[in-house]
């Protein structure tokens, strides 16, 4: 079980306001000298190199990361997600989710 001061769910975090949100968080953590757990979710892990490169930065014993696979038209992806945080943090429960992630409607 991870046991930070508090945990943050981020949908699509590997570029645009998803990795923003998150990169503002860790900064913010940083200069509070608080503690936290960040789940970044994104469709491709392999390929969030810039994600990648902020967790390499930026993880302490008190800053924490897990990054998951989370395309979120999979309903697998989702479920695999709801288990990834259930055993994570059990009893713990999450601080925060930001729901980044959309699905776009084909328009004609």
């Amino acid at each position: 079980m991870i046991d930070l001061g508090w945990t943050c769910l981020v949908t699509g975090a590997n570029r645009g306001l998803g990795y923003e949100f998150i990169k503002q968080c860790v900064a913010a953590t940083h200069q509070s000298g608080g503690s936290a757990y960040y789940i970044c979710c994104c469709r491709s892990p392999d390929n969030a190199t810039q994600l990648h490169q902020l967790i390499q930065e930026n993880t302490t014993d008190k800053i924490k990361f897990s990054v998951v696979k989370l395309e979120v038209t999979s309903e697998v992806d989702r479920e695999n997600v709801v288990k990834f945080c259930e055993d994570k943090l059990r009893d713990g429960g999450q601080s925060l989710l930001v729901n980044n992630a959309v699905i776009m409607p084909h328009y004609c």
